[in-house]
Formats: structure tokens, C-alpha cells, sequence
């Protein structure tokens, strides 16, 4: 029968997400010999080539990407196991590492970081905020906030709650144009969330009245991937922006934005807490999920 070195898989699984070498021997504190070793003997061992070697970067081959999500979830199992062990009487205390998208950062960490520094003064969060939406499974994070469906049966998902998105302006913005029906917004300046480009379809649903749904479409005049700075371009009278109620909720209230269809909202969006099976059991992870539910639900609410 054969064995693997769980190091091997370690050192694979690193080089893959660093996507070179040289990367992966700083981040693991190895030399680049000794990271190339481990790799030829981990294919030696399985037969396969795993990377395919650039100048200055390593792609995974076919084989490599099927062995990727395997070697994550045994290192996970491992780890779990490990901290698990260790925790049964131990304080809440350590590292936790969470994922979440840099749209809805904003609103999330500013309750949750106060929330553990209070709560759990022992705990260090280390935070990644991006939109890779492969990195769920991954080892080196303990859970995601993520937005809309998860989609991986390696996963726990928690829903935590929904918002719905509201179309929203400057005062003076509004002062120059008229807004009846949804229509209305495809000939005013708008910003879009996007990262591609400025041609967008917004959906929105009437909420009052007889229901009907309708496709607004956008040719925006600014678009950006991050609903922080779409908020910060609205109050400036930008443009018209589509965003989650509870980031302008306080502009709204104090007259700083305009809902300029109050009638229509988009569809909901589901909020979800990720994680790894098992995950949940070790101590310090489990406490801080329990507070980022407490915090978004608040956020939410």
C-alpha cells in the first residue's frame, strides 16, 4: 500500500496556491531545494506530473487540479483533528483565519472585529478580503462569508439572513431627473458593480402593489467593484447606484441618498457563514462563527 508524506501534500498544496516556487519555500520557510524535492518525490510516488513549470510560474496539470481539492481536504481533516485535541480544555485563544468579499467587508467587519476584541481578547483574526470564490475548502481559512450559494458539498453552510438592493441617489441627482418607473434609470447617469465592464442588467421586483418584476438596462457611467466607493460616488451625485439596504440604511434615514423607487427592490440575497466539516467542534472557531452570526445578523436586521 502506498504513503504519502502529509508535508508532500503540504508543500503541493502551498505551491498551488502560490503559484510558484520560490513563493511557496518563503511562505513555508523551506529552501527551494527542498520544495522541488518534495514535489519529484510526490509525483514519483503517484506517477503523475502535477505541475506544469514556466519560467517563473507552476501551473497545475489536469492530475494536479484533481489531486488540489483532495490534499486540501485531508490537510483540513488533520489539522481539525489536531486543534481539536488540543482545544478539549483549553482557552479560547489563537488564530482565525475568515474569508469574505471586499463588497460586503465594509459592512461586516466593522461590527465583527469590535465584537471578538471585546468578547474573545485572546483570539487574532487574520482576514483575507477578495473575490476568489475557489478558496472555500482551502486549509489555510477557517470559514467565508459569501453571498448567494455555496455550492460545495465539502461545506457547512449557515444561512445567516438576506437584503435586497435598493436604487438610490443624491438629492440634487434626483432634483434633475425624473424617476417613475424603472425605465426611467436607463437614460440617467448610473454605476454599476461590475469588473467588466459598464453594460449591466439590474432585476428588481415591486414589493407593493401587484407583483411584477422588471430588467432595468445599465450603460453606466462608472463601474466598480466595490459597493463601498459606489456609496461614496452616489453621495457625490455620480450617478444612480444599485446597493445592498443595509450600506446606505443611515443615508437614507438622514437624507444624505434618495431611494429613487421605493416601490422596487432586487431579489434577495442570501448571506452564509462556510466552513469545513468539523470545523465548527474546534473551540476557537466555533466561538468566533457564533459572533460573525451575532454581527451580520445585526448588520442585516
Amino acid at each position: 500500500m502506498q504513503t504519502f508524506d502529509l508535508s508532500a501534500l503540504n508543500v503541493f498544496v502551498e505551491v498551488a496556491r502560490s503559484g510558484g516556487v520560490t513563493a511557496a519555500a518563503e511562505r513555508l520557510g523551506l529552501s527551494k531545494a527542498t520544495v522541488s524535492l518534495q514535489l519529484s518525490r510526490l509525483e514519483g510516488r503517484l506517477g503523475v506530473k502535477l505541475f506544469e513549470r514556466r519560467s517563473r510560474r507552476v501551473n497545475l496539470t489536469r492530475e494536479g487540479e484533481r489531486l488540489l481539492p483532495k490534499a486540501q481536504s485531508l490537510l483540513a481533516e488533520v489539522d481539525d483533528f489536531a486543534e481539536e485535541a488540543r482545544n478539549q480544555t483549553a482557552q479560547v485563544r489563537g488564530i482565525v483565519r475568515m474569508t469574505l468579499t471586499p463588497a460586503f467587508g465594509a459592512l461586516v467587519l466593522g461590527r465583527l472585529v469590535p465584537l471578538v476584541r471585546r468578547e474573545l481578547p485572546d483570539i487574532r483574526l487574520v482576514i483575507e478580503s477578495e473575490y476568489r470564490f475557489d478558496d472555500l475548502a482551502d486549509p489555510a481559512f477557517d470559514f467565508a462569508v459569501r453571498i448567494g450559494k455555496i455550492g460545495d458539498d465539502r461545506l457547512v453552510a449557515r444561512r445567516l439572513g438576506s437584503f435586497r438592493r435598493v436604487l438610490v441617489a443624491s438629492p440634487q441627482l434626483l432634483a434633475r431627473n425624473r424617476v417613475i418607473e424603472p425605465a426611467d434609470l436607463e437614460t440617467i447617469d448610473c454605476i454599476v458593480f461590475s469588473g467588466r465592464g459598464t453594460r449591466h442588467d439590474w432585476h428588481v421586483d415591486r414589493i407593493v402593489g401587484p407583483k411584477k418584476s422588471a430588467v432595468i438596462a445599465v450603460e453606466a457611467v462608472t463601474a466598480v467593484r466595490d459597493f463601498a466607493v459606489i456609496r461614496n460616488l452616489a453621495l457625490e451625485g455620480v450617478g444612480v447606484a444599485f446597493l445592498p439596504e443595509p450600506i446606505v440604511r443611515a443615508d437614507l434615514a438622514e437624507g444624505r441618498l434618495v431611494n429613487c423607487l421605493p416601490d422596487w427592490r432586487s431579489p434577495p440575497s442570501d448571506v452564509m457563514l462556510a466552513y469545513r466539516v468539523g470545523a465548527a467542534r474546534i473551540t476557537r472557531v466555533r466561538a468566533v462563527l457564533d459572533l460573525a452570526a451575532l454581527a451580520i445578523g445585526e448588520a442585516l436586521a
